[in-house]
């Protein structure tokens, strides 16, 4: 289940940009492996840190905002929000070939 789009200060005291492949397959939220990045998320949130995940195509470098997504355990649902770009990305885009890189 996806939420409506918010936008939402970060409530932490550390905000973490997870950046993935972009999946239009996948559905909404338009990438793979949520189970994994389910478990990181709720991990971050009992260290303090806010963790959303993004695709390089939702960054918006004129406003310096990213649209992502963070799930919620008691909605159980991914919910979209829009978010300053983040200080630290942890970087898990995989490619396929080097004409990606």
């Amino acid at each position: 289940m996806l939420l409506p789009t918010v936008q939402i200060p970060c409530r932490f005291r550390g905000a973490l940009g997870v950046m993935v492949n972009l999946d239009d397959e996948a559905g909404m939220p338009p990438f793979r492996n949520r189970s994994f990045l389910r478990k990181l998320v709720a991990y971050g949130e009992r260290q303090g840190i806010g963790l959303f995940v993004f695709t390089p195509k939702q960054i918006d470098w004129m406003r310096q905002t990213v649209r992502g997504y963070t799930y919620s355990g008691t909605e159980r649902a991914w919910i979209m929000q829009v978010r300053p770009l983040p200080a630290v990305v942890y970087d898990r885009l995989f490619h396929n070939d080097k004409r990606q890189l």
